[in-house]
């Protein structure tokens, strides 16, 4: 056997270890008697709207119909100029406890959701803020009440997920999705928890004030979620929502391009990780990386066919395995079969997404 192939196959295991070392607490995750028997606390549902009148009169009525739990929701109307003040002046007379926050386009100042994220928490009744987005729906009307049993600690993760709709590319972005909430909730389970998705999350008001809100990373227009759980979370604050019916679902982008720049967008926060953040993220790319490229070089130094399928089949095979608990667990089983196409195709958009950042000089919120 060639050294090439020797490489490969070290290279495919250590990958898999690695896959298998962060995904492992996810497969075994139950939430525990004692979480169980925890009082709940009233929350503040936090939700930063631009523009997003459709989605605010199709989902608003959702997240009041939320049960089991004392919740007040506040709205900050991000400048926006559609018809959002309306459907919120409207949803006001029906649902008391929603709270309205305006900011106009005068007082706006930064890009992204900062400024609108940082004025409604000042302006939430309660301790325990949940956030989500305005175009996310919540899984069922237990949703709010079982994040808040697991923000006990202060800081919760959730998954947010995107529908499954027809196509390659929906697939492709749920495996996306599936692939990252994957390994920073089982990190977190492991007492390293180092991201979140504003899509599904919460956390203290103390816990916030502590890590001085957004200061640190004021001046860029992403990281409002995964730069700010990246700063304050540790083992002793953090806890993990999966349970059934805590999920948010929102519509996947329909185009290539539409998505590219969303990745991009998220992108722009990695280089303020923490050292272990980035050094993590460079050993499972750069592994995935050298596997694939390898398997590349052997074909083209003409290696034995069938030397180069049986790694690649092995590793798929293995991959497989290991996969298929977190991907039930999480729902998203109609990836299984694609997962050996979908993962490198998606190793491939990263890296466009990656050239995009360092070209791109102007990337928006919405």
């Amino acid at each position: 056997m060639s050294l090439s192939l020797l490489l490969i196959i070290l290279l495919g295991s250590s990958s898999l270890v690695y896959l298998l070392s962060i995904a492992s607490p996810l497969l075994a995750f139950n939430m525990t008697s004692e979480e169980k028997q925890k009082k709940e606390n009233p929350m503040s549902i936090l939700i930063c709207a631009r523009n997003e009148a459709d989605n605010l009169s199709k989902y608003l009525p959702l997240i009041f119909a939320q049960k089991d739990v004392e919740f007040e929701v506040v709205i900050v109307d991000d400048a926006s100029w559609d018809s959002t003040a309306d459907v919120l002046e409207e949803l006001q007379a029906s649902f008391p406890q929603l709270v309205v926050v305006k900011i106009s386009e005068e007082q706006k100042r930064t890009a992204g959701k900062k400024m609108a994220l940082t004025l409604g928490i000042k302006r939430a009744k309660y301790e325990h803020l949940l956030l989500t987005d305005a175009d996310c729906e919540p899984e069922s009307d237990q949703w709010a009440q079982r994040m808040n049993i697991h923000m006990q600690k202060g800081l919760v993760l959730g998954y947010g997920a995107y529908r499954k709709e027809v196509g390659f590319l929906n697939k492709l972005i749920r495996f996306d999705t599936w692939s990252s909430s994957s390994h920073f909730l089982g990190s977190a389970l492991r007492g390293r928890p180092y991201i979140g998705v504003g899509r599904n999350m919460g956390y203290s008001k103390e816990i916030y004030e502590e890590a001085g809100g957004f200061k640190r990373h004021y001046h860029i227009m992403s990281g409002d979620d995964d730069l700010l759980v990246n700063q304050i979370a540790n083992k002793d604050n953090c806890s993990v929502c999966i349970d059934e019916g805590s999920f948010t679902y929102t519509a996947a982008p329909s185009a290539y391009s539409t998505w590219l720049r969303v990745k991009t967008r998220h992108l722009t926060t990695s280089p303020l990780y923490k050292s272990s953040t980035r050094n993590m993220y460079r050993i499972k790319h750069g592994s995935l990386l050298l596997f694939y490229g390898l398997l590349i070089v052997c074909l083209a130094l003409q290696c034995p066919l069938w030397q180069v399928l049986a790694v690649f089949i092995g590793k798929t095979l293995i991959q497989l395995l290991i996969s298929m608990p977190s991907i039930k667990k999480l729902k998203e089983t109609d990836l299984l079969a694609l997962l050996p196409i979908l993962e490198p195709v998606n190793l491939i958009i990263n890296g466009l997404a990656i050239m995009r950042m360092k070209w791109s000089k102007t990337i928006s919120w919405k």
